[in-house]
């Protein structure tokens, strides 16, 4: 599987958690699912650094956005 998506995929899943936190704060509860989230964002952005040293970057993100959609469509 291409590096890129596994990073983008990584990034939603972080995004996600940081959601599914604030919904369980709003609820009263430990957010578990939030907790799994970064797990498996951090586990997928950190094999695509991993496996791609040097490519991504915080100012990289709009690129691997640009060529993930581009390899799509």
């Amino acid at each position: 599987m291409n590096e890129d998506v596994l990073f983008l995929g990584g990034c939603l899943f972080v995004i996600m958690a940081f959601l599914a936190t604030v919904g369980a704060m709003a609820d009263g509860v430990f957010p578990r699912v939030a907790l799994v989230f970064v797990i498996l964002g951090g586990g997928l952005i950190g094999y695509a650094v991993w496996k791609k040293p040097g490519i991504y970057s915080f100012q990289g993100v709009p690129d691997v956005i640009t060529r993930v959609f581009g390899t799509l469509f």
